[in-house]
């Protein structure tokens, strides 16, 4: 969405099929830029997230949407966004038995770019992972593994 400049708030929304979205929360805009906010009733199947910000002028600007997957049985990692624009994103771990996985990120060529432990209390969950400043903008894939379980995910950085 950019600068925060002019900003009076964000709000949340939430849909259920991608289409049709209801607000669940609003935060004002502080010049933090950076917000948290939890969904505490989120449905049980694929939620579908947007940010709706807002300026001081009544112009509002949509993000793009994140897809957050808490369905019985489906296993896997996403990222949100998955075209970073900053120096962090969210790990979604969906459905995962408890325990210590390797997350890696390799660049296009394959070479390995960010390596660290991920403790997951199993189930579903999130992290949030830090990227090091240095880190070109192009195309990475996340892998996660451990003796169990390998999964993968691709995200872009601008």
């Amino acid at each position: 969405i950019g600068t925060e400049e002019d900003m009076k708030d964000y709000t949340i929304e939430r849909s259920a099929d991608g289409r049709m979205y209801s607000d669940i929360g609003k935060i004002d805009a502080t010049g933090k830029k950076s917000y948290s906010f939890t969904d505490a009733q989120p449905g049980t199947s694929v939620n579908y997230y947007r940010i709706r910000a807002t300026e001081i002028s009544g112009l509002s600007k949509y993000s793009t949407v994140a897809i957050v997957n808490l369905s019985k049985g489906v296993k896997g990692i996403a990222v949100y966004p998955n075209i970073v624009r900053s120096s962090t994103f969210t790990l979604q771990i969906t459905n995962l038995p408890a325990g210590s996985y390797k997350m890696n990120i390799h660049n296009a060529t394959g070479q390995l770019v960010l390596s660290r432990t991920i403790n997951h209390a199993g189930g579903s969950g999130t992290q949030t992972v830090n990227l090091p400043g240095s880190m070109q903008k192009g195309v990475y894939k996340i892998n996660m593994i451990n003796a169990e379980e390998a999964m993968v995910t691709t995200i872009i950085i601008e």
